[in-house]
């Protein structure tokens, strides 16, 4: 089997597939810690994504065990997520000749558990407990060693690496790193793309596993990159390239971590423009993870790249309440941050395809169930209205003509899903497969009758404007690259490429001419004393004065400053003329 990591970095784009191959290196597997030590009972979570609180997790009988996940996260999270209803574990002595009761303590999202006696590659060999009551759950085991998980494991060195190595042989489809995360894991993605295809086309971008214990987030990203690369996906691919992310968290996923809620911000409140602050209890500033800023970026080349002239953006959720059903939660019809009726019908057309072509999806049949939600969904305990933490609207801003142009077909919205089946998580991927085909290669917008008109809404993030600052205007997208031209200092000028800000400084976003000179906004420690500045660190400084620009999104063209600038600052020690900063179209290094 192909290993998920690591991998060569590939470009987003991929434009010929003959000279893309994927590298594999020998390396050793992680190590996960050994959870068995307390309590007795032959029960371990020494594995990828395994997790139990051994301080919990006991045997309360000869056939009763009591269990719960751990709290746990990855290095970078400062605070973990305190929801313990991930568990994965292994049980090496249960009865095979009298019912085991199994009670789960966790407190929220109560669902049956699954189990497994070969803990498999497919998922296939996963069967779900569904005779639980209140987090209560009596089965006779055939075997006597079981495992036991919250839902049906995805993780990466397993059934993400089988999912590589299952569409390996196919020649339009190349893997590819999206970053290195926080703690040195590859976020991996596939691109499933046909080379030479004719543009403008739509870019398809498909990603799960923002909150690291909703495995059938991933299983459906799964099905997604399945069908997209099957024969049934002829069509899609003759219209779109699709990049599918099964596991964006993946710190979190491989140390059994839940991730949501987590701090310094939750994932699925992280896609805010550069430059805000998307959790203001912590100060994490917007797109604080790696992954997410990669994914930002590459979009962002993708759809300057002139080969699309569509994007579709989706994230995958699964929180796993078996009385949920199949879900769309899309940006808001109504208020102040509705979309246009156009965008709000092309993805009421899309809920009506795939409610037509998803009907034989078992527990994952789409029917009618969606939610609206808007910037603010997510982010109530901040207390402000204004913070932009929706990726759809994060999307719908970053990109206002593309995403809402009555000829358009672009839309941004999520899936949510209670625990299924491989077999129904791949059916409700292909449906939506389908449903994406349809929307995108119809001459005509698809029809949007039999699609839920009545959804459920978050007020305070679309119809109503609770007391709290004025939202500030969208921040405009931050150029590649810019041209710093007529610097007294001559050797100020050049072209400073876009980079990701050091650790520990509060500078975003961060450009660079070489390992000297810079450019940034220096994020001031009081209310308004932001600046940007652009320096040969030690030698010279150029501040964008006489008049502050007040933590403006993107540095002026002019109006530098070389000598007596601010009030607080040191002189700019820059040789005078100041110097004109223009946007370039060199290519960003993210």
């Amino acid at each position: 089997m192909v290993p998920a990591l690591p991998l060569r970095r590939l470009p987003l784009l991929v434009m010929a597939a003959a000279s893309l191959r994927l590298v594999v290196v020998a390396t050793t597997p992680p190590t996960f810690p050994t959870l068995s030590a307390f309590p007795p009972g032959g029960i371990d979570a020494a594995f990828e994504g395994g997790n139990f609180d051994p301080n919990i997790t006991r045997w309360t009988s000869d056939n009763t065990l009591q269990y719960a996940g751990r709290i746990v996260c990855g290095i970078a999270s400062t605070k973990c997520s305190p929801y313990t209803n991930w568990a994965y574990f292994h049980v090496s002595n249960v009865s095979t000749a009298h019912p085991t009761t199994l009670i789960t303590l966790a407190k929220m999202w109560l669902s049956p558990p699954w189990f497994s006696y070969s803990n498999g590659a497919t998922g296939r060999d996963w069967v779900r407990l569904n005779t639980s009551t209140g987090g209560v759950t009596t089965y006779t085991f055939a075997q006597p060693s079981v495992y036991i998980a919250f839902s049906i494991p995805y993780v990466p060195s397993k059934q993400q690496a089988q999912l590589l190595d299952d569409l390996g042989p196919h020649p339009f489809v190349h893997p590819f790193s999206v970053v290195t995360s926080e703690a040195g894991n590859e976020v991996t993605a596939v691109n499933i793309s046909t080379a030479g295809s004719g543009a403008p086309r739509a870019l398809v971008w498909f990603q799960a596993r923002q909150h690291a214990w909703e495995s059938g987030g991933s299983w459906v990203a799964d099905g997604v990159a399945r069908y997209a690369a099957s024969a049934d996906g002829v069509g899609l691919r003759a219209v779109a390239d699709v990049m599918v992310l099964p596991i964006m968290d993946v710190d979190n996923v491989v140390v059994g971590g839940a991730g949501k809620d987590q701090e310094p911000v939750d994932f699925n409140r992280d896609w805010c423009a550069l430059g805000n602050v998307a959790r203001n209890e912590t100060g994490a500033l917007c797109q604080h993870w790696a992954a997410i800023r990669a994914v930002v970026a590459r979009i962002g080349t993708a759809m300057q790249s002139g080969r699309y002239d569509t994007l579709i953006f989706v994230d995958s959720h699964s929180p796993g309440n078996p009385a949920d059903p199949a879900q769309v939660w899309t940006e808001c019809r109504l208020g102040p941050t509705a979309v246009s009726p156009h965008a709000w019908n092309l993805t009421q057309g899309y809920k009506s395809l795939l409610k037509k072509l998803g009907g034989e999806c078992g527990r994952l049949q789409y029917k009618d169930w969606c939610a609206e939600v808007g910037p603010a969904y997510g982010n109530g305990n901040s207390g402000f209205y204004a913070m932009q933490i929706s990726f759809m609207d994060l999307f719908y801003r970053q990109y206002p003509v593309l995403m809402n142009s009555p000829a358009g077909r672009s839309m941004s919205f999520s899936h949510e899903t209670s625990a299924a089946t491989v077999d129904e998580a791949h059916c409700y991927g292909a449906a939506i497969g389908g449903a994406m085909e349809q929307v995108v290669a119809a001459a005509h917008p698809p029809d949007p009758s039999g699609a839920s008109s009545v959804c459920t809404g978050y007020p305070d993030s679309c119809h109503a404007r609770p007391p709290g600052p004025t939202p500030p205007p969208p921040t405009p997208p931050c150029p590649d690259a810019y041209t710093v031209s007529g610097a007294g200092s001559s050797d100020c000028n050049g072209v400073y490429r876009r980079v990701p800000a050091p650790s520990g400084w509060e500078a975003s976003p961060y450009y660079r001419k070489d390992d000297t000179h810079t450019l940034y906004r220096y994020k001031g420690t009081a209310p308004g004393s932001d600046f940007w500045h652009l320096c040969n660190p030690g030698k010279y400084c150029y501040y964008d004065g006489p008049v502050s620009s007040n933590g403006a999104p993107l540095p002026p063209a002019s109006g530098w400053c070389s000598g007596a600038c601010l009030p607080g600052l040191p002189n700019a020690t820059g040789v005078s003329p100041p110097p004109q900063i223009t946007p370039s179209s060199v290519t960003t290094l993210l």
